[in-house]
Order: C-alpha cells, then sequence, then structure tokens
C-alpha cells in the first residue's frame, strides 16, 4: 500500500492536512509566488539544489534553498523507524514566516495516522509542505542521485505545492495532482498539472495573490 487514501477526499476527516504518497501556465498578472526550499536531517544538497531547480522552473516561480535543518530531537513513531509526518511539518511552521512558500525535503520516512508511510504531506495553513525521498530509490534505480529519484521527488514538490496553491486530488492519472498509491503511480504520471487543474489556477488568481502576500 502506497500511502492509502487521501484524508481530504471525502472520508469525513477534518484535517487541514493533504498527504500524499506528491509545465504550469501561472498568470502573470498577479503577484509572483517564492517558494523556501528548506534541505531537513542529512539528505545530500546536491538532490535537494536538483529538485528545487526542476520544481521552480516547472511552476515558473523563483526558489531559494536555504540551511539545512537538523531533524534531531524530532519524535519517530518508535525508535529507529519512521517521523511523525504532521509533526515535523508543524516544527517548520518557524521556517514558514514571510511571503511565500515553504517546501522541505527530507531523506527520512515519513508517517501519517492510518497510513503505512507518506510521500509527502502539506499544511495550506502557513503555508509549508514537506516531502520525503526515502521510498524514491526503489525499483530501476536505486543509486540515491538517480533520475529515478529526482523525477519522484520533483513530482512529489509540484504535487504538494498544488496542494498549498489551492488544487485538490485530481483524478486524471497523468496529473501531477493525481494521488499516488504507491511509486508506479508516481512514475506513471507527469511532473505537469492537467487542463482542468491549471483552469483552476488561472481562474482563481486570488488563489495566488493570497499565497503570496502570507
Amino acid at each position: 500500500m502506497g500511502g492509502g487514501r487521501p484524508l481530504l477526499a471525502g472520508t469525513g476527516f477534518a484535517s487541514p492536512y493533504f498527504v500524499s504518497t506528491g509545465t504550469a501556465m501561472m498568470r502573470r498578472d498577479v503577484p509572483e509566488t517564492m517558494i523556501r526550499v528548506v534541505p531537513l536531517g542529512n539528505i545530500d544538497i546536491d538532490i535537494v539544489s536538483t529538485v528545487a531547480e526542476e520544481t521552480g522552473s516547472l511552476l515558473g516561480f523563483p526558489v531559494t534553498v536555504a540551511p539545512t535543518a537538523s531533524i534531531e530531537g524530532f519524535a519517530k513513531e518508535s525508535p529507529g523507524r519512521q517521523y511523525f509526518a504532521a509533526h515535523l511539518l508543524k516544527c517548520l511552521r518557524s521556517l514558514a514566516k514571510g511571503p511565500g512558500l515553504t517546501v522541505a525535503i527530507t531523506d527520512v520516512d515519513l508517517s501519517y495516522p492510518g497510513l503505512n508511510y507518506v510521500f509527502g504531506l502539506a499544511d495550506r495553513e502557513y503555508p509549508a509542505a514537506i516531502i520525503s525521498i526515502a521510498r524514491f530509490g526503489q525499483g530501476d534505480e536505486r543509486k540515491p542521485a538517480g533520475r529515478g529519484v529526482i523525477g519522484r521527488a520533483v513530482k512529489t514538490a509540484v504535487h504538494e505545492v498544488g496542494h498549498l496553491l489551492g488544487l485538490s486530488h485530481c483524478s486524471q492519472r497523468q496529473c501531477v495532482m493525481f494521488f499516488s498509491y504507491n511509486l508506479s503511480d508516481t512514475d506513471h504520471k507527469s511532473k505537469e498539472f492537467c487542463k482542468a487543474c491549471r483552469r483552476v489556477l488561472t481562474r482563481n488568481p486570488q488563489v495566488l495573490r493570497e499565497v503570496s502576500e502570507l
């Protein structure tokens, strides 16, 4: 089971989060949105930089990479196992102040109540998201810096930013907003928003305006 079911897709949960197991055509008549990428833990900074650059290029947003944040002291589900994704995201709120969006990238495995693991988690309120590459080396390319890892991480990052901009999960399997139940789903979908999701963004420029002014 890749990441289980999305908790904000009609399951009855009153949760502020979107979970993901995660070329945009943005309007230029709204304030520019900046993405702040935060390396979390011992993740390879080269991977973070590459993911940040490709994500910013796809979305058309400027991207900055912040100093690496320590993961020591964060709560684990049990010794030596997964980290609570929602707890990590909550602790990152201090880094999500000011204009723009914050996206943390880590190499530790993430958990969420009711799911075996998650690839990413987004919180629109701040707005901030976290993605994990812990499982992205599985499959055909097992090397940590392989294109499989980068491609999966970029899709997940774009997916989570989509949530921060107001998008929900999409039923189109090729759309980057499709919920990935496993790595096969992530590999199958593209890095881009489908036409329907693009229309949501371009028809609602206030979504971008509100995010960029937080």
